[in-house]
């Protein structure tokens, strides 16, 4: 005789236990969710590469007003008569990498970018690099010349 035969239990108790077990569950987590308190800790962390404020606020104080939106520290309807070559480094990479990806993708915004042009922005604006992440995206940049070339 099969043994897997000898026991079987009634579908109506796996009804009841399974109601019982999820009713236990519901309400351990209503338990656990009051014992939860309302106020909230801020940690003290400094993030690396800068410096961030942070302030507590009560939840029923509106938070500090800012000193100046973004729209006022940037107009993009002012003209400063900018050039790339004036551009802080990290705009001429950035310029760099968008480009390169630009051109891998074909796009019709690419006007007439090169990889050639790419490694010489990327060169001017290598800036500090103390990882290699920039030398790392000049190289993955020659390594696509090559390729198309060959």
């Amino acid at each position: 005789m099969n043994a897997t035969l000898l026991y079987r239990p009634c579908r109506r108790w796996l009804f009841w236990i399974a109601l019982g077990c999820a009713a236990a569950i519901h309400i351990g987590a209503v338990v656990l969710a009051r014992g939860k308190s309302d106020n909230i800790v801020i940690q003290d962390f400094t993030p690396t590469g800068g410096e961030v404020d942070t302030s507590y606020v009560e939840p029923d104080q509106s938070p500090p007003e800012q000193s100046a939106t973004p729209s006022e520290l940037v107009n993009p309807d002012e003209d400063t008569n900018g050039t790339f070559e004036s551009a802080p480094v990290d705009l001429k990479f950035a310029a760099a990498v968008v480009e390169f990806g630009m051109i891998l993708r074909d796009s019709e915004y690419k006007g007439n970018g090169t990889l050639d042009a790419v490694v010489e922005w990327a060169q001017q604006a290598k800036g500090k690099d103390p990882h290699g992440y920039r030398d790392g995206f000049i190289e993955l940049v020659r390594k696509a010349q090559a390729l198309k070339r060959s």
